[in-house]
């Protein structure tokens, strides 16, 4: 997985797929986290993180101390991957005019300022 997330995540998505075989729960889960972690190794954009969200939920409760490290640092690492994706996208929309994005995360509020090299040009 570490030097050839690529290969790693084509094994897993050429196996039937999990949810239509016998996998008990857990190793449904073990099966999703690895593929979200070479997922992520191969720098995947995430449009949704309903799957993160099921993962955290599982791993809260289940799995080995080793597997609840690995759900952290993929989850936190989406939610950065997220935020900066979609916060520079807001920044070079022309339709948004504010200097000050507020993000909503784990309960906890971000307050994110426009970048000096983005900042709005007045109008002419």
């Amino acid at each position: 997985m570490g030097d050839r997330p690529d290969s790693a995540l084509g094994i897993l998505d050429a196996m039937p797929q999990p949810e239509a075989t016998l996998l008990s729960k857990g190793q449904l889960r073990r099966w999703q986290l690895l593929r979200l972690m070479a997922q992520n190794k191969c720098d995947t954009v995430f449009r949704s993180d309903s799957l993160q969200r099921v993962l955290t939920d599982y791993y809260d409760r289940h799995g080995t101390p080793n597997e609840r490290m690995w759900k952290r640092k993929q989850t936190e690492k989406i939610s950065e991957y997220q935020i900066n994706d979609r916060t520079n996208a807001i920044w070079n929309s022309p339709d948004y005019h504010h200097d000050y994005i507020f993000w909503f995360i784990d309960g906890v509020m971000r307050k994110i300022e426009r970048p000096s090299d983005k900042k709005r040009q007045a109008p002419d």
